[in-house]
């Protein structure tokens, strides 16, 4: 469910609630949804009928993650944002059926870049 008014919006991602809050400075996020251990392939069908996915390398669009047992695909958001949906094999959390949003399980992180270390308000 996506909620809006004149200067937020939020979702529910399955167990979190993402808020935005519209700032007057422009800042580039990270962030990434854990989905079903078996919907990777699932995610990036569905993901490759709304926008492009990012190439890791030519060719490449998925990155393993070995010592987390994950595999990853990227994309950027609307906003110009990095997003990745992750999968972590040994959650056993598999999911039925076709991939969509209510697949989204939670938010499983979020990165927020900083300049020089300071933290800008």
């Amino acid at each position: 469910m996506i909620v809006e008014n004149s200067d937020s919006s939020s979702v529910q991602a399955g167990q979190t609630k993402l808020i935005h809050q519209q700032s007057r400075v422009d800042y580039t996020y990270h962030y990434c949804f854990l989905i079903p251990s078996n919907q990777l392939a699932n995610s990036i069908n569905w993901l490759k009928a709304r926008l492009n996915i990012v190439e890791i390398e030519p060719g490449r669009i998925v990155q393993r993650f070995e010592s987390w047992n994950a595999d990853s695909v990227y994309f950027y958001d609307g906003s110009g944002n990095l997003a990745e949906f992750i999968v972590r094999y040994d959650l056993k959390n598999e999911g039925a059926g076709k991939f969509d949003l209510f697949n989204l399980l939670c938010v499983n992180e979020i990165g927020m870049p900083v300049s020089n270390g300071k933290r800008h308000e």
